[in-house]
């Protein structure tokens, strides 16, 4: 017998534990299946506008924020509130990854989609209105799946409404620029519907109109050098919910 090694990390933390000694995984607080399940953690859904039903991938992601005091992670209260200011108020919907480094971090929260194609009158993103810069919180790890927030290089404090989730262990961003800020952990395996943006194609996409170029833009499915509006990967909507 080949023997077996596993392990838990981020959000599921705070829902199982795995006794060292048999590799049993168990619930920590066992589960009332007729209430809510109560995490430890604010639950977030995303639901985006690609999906693969080949491969058994929704179009729906859940997070868990790293909001609550406990004993898995650090807890990030400035960050998670701040990015909870711009999902309650629905700034988020509709923005679109702009930035992709494949195997590395789709980046977002800063742009929303264009409503018209690119050959028609204003097919510009419009920008996120800012809340104002918030304070770095450092000291969760930069594991595959988590989310922190992006910023200006050099400034360590400049975080805004911009965000990434690694597509990998990214530990070198535990330090550079003093640390981004982790303040979250995708669930289950929902990573595999950001992991769909890795087979997009990279664009250089200029908005004269608005003084805009994005360098690393991933698209699905451009004809004819037109860019449709369902060829950007985007978040219909981002939630709390329970």
């Amino acid at each position: 017998n080949e023997s077996v090694s596993w392990s838990i990390s981020g959000g599921e933390k705070s829902f199982f534990s795995i006794n060292k000694d048999t590799g049993t995984l168990s619930f920590k607080e066992l589960p009332d299946f007729e209430s809510f399940f109560k995490t430890h953690e604010t639950i977030i859904k995303f639901e985006t506008n690609y999906e693969s039903l080949s491969n058994n991938i929704s179009n729906t992601f859940y997070l868990g924020l790293y909001d609550k005091e406990n004993l898995e992670y650090q807890t990030t209260n400035i960050t998670a509130n701040n990015f909870l200011n711009y999902v309650n108020d629905g700034s988020y919907d509709q923005t679109f990854i702009h930035r992709l480094v494949k195997d590395f971090i789709i980046q977002s929260g800063s742009f929303i989609r264009p409503t018209q194609s690119s050959n028609k009158e204003n097919p510009n993103p419009t920008l996120v209105q800012s809340k104002g810069t918030i304070t770095n919180e450092p000291g969760n790890s930069n594991l595959m799946g988590t989310i922190a927030m992006a910023k200006v290089d050099s400034l360590p404090d400049s975080a805004t409404s911009g965000w990434f989730i690694n597509l990998s262990d990214n530990l070198n961003l535990d330090s550079q620029n003093s640390g981004f800020s982790v303040f979250g952990h995708v669930l289950g395996d929902g990573i595999n519907n950001p992991l769909l943006v890795n087979t997009a194609d990279l664009y250089q996409v200029n908005y004269p109109d608005i003084g805009l170029n994005l360098n690393e833009l991933p698209l699905f499915g451009v004809e004819d050098n037109v860019i449709e509006v369902d060829d950007y990967f985007a978040f219909r909507s981002i939630k709390t919910i329970g």
